[in-house]
């Protein structure tokens, strides 16, 4: 099983922001019922990490080109002018979904072939 780093640099591909990229600050929070990694966002580059819109989207190593999580989150502490994001691990959402006789993955489609409106 793959671990999220501190200090790994990932991306987010939104709806609302398109793609945007930072480096995770930490793995293993709670985010109200769910476990997290937190992305603070490369400020330099991205103006925000995230908008409202952009939940679902999936995260991603740009390097390797894998998925890595998907966003679920994010917030702008006021006066820091920095977004935030939080992510959960792929391996934690197919883990809460599969049962012992069936596993659920979040993407086997390695075909190119649009597979759901």
């Amino acid at each position: 099983m793959r671990t999220t780093l501190a200090g790994e640099y990932l991306c987010k591909s939104g709806i609302s922001t398109s793609v945007t990229c930072g480096t995770v600050d930490y793995s293993d929070d709670d985010y109200g019922h769910q476990k997290v990694s937190k992305i603070i966002n490369d400020h330099s580059i991205f103006p925000d990490y995230y908008q409202d819109g952009d939940s679902g989207a999936i995260v991603f190593d740009p390097a390797n080109l894998y998925i890595v999580g998907i966003h679920s989150g994010g917030e702008v502490p006021t006066g820091e002018g920095i977004t935030f994001g939080y992510f959960t691990r792929s391996w934690e959402v197919e883990d809460h979904f599969s049962t012992s006789g069936n596993l659920f993955r979040v993407y086997t489609n390695d075909t190119y072939v649009k597979v759901s409106n």
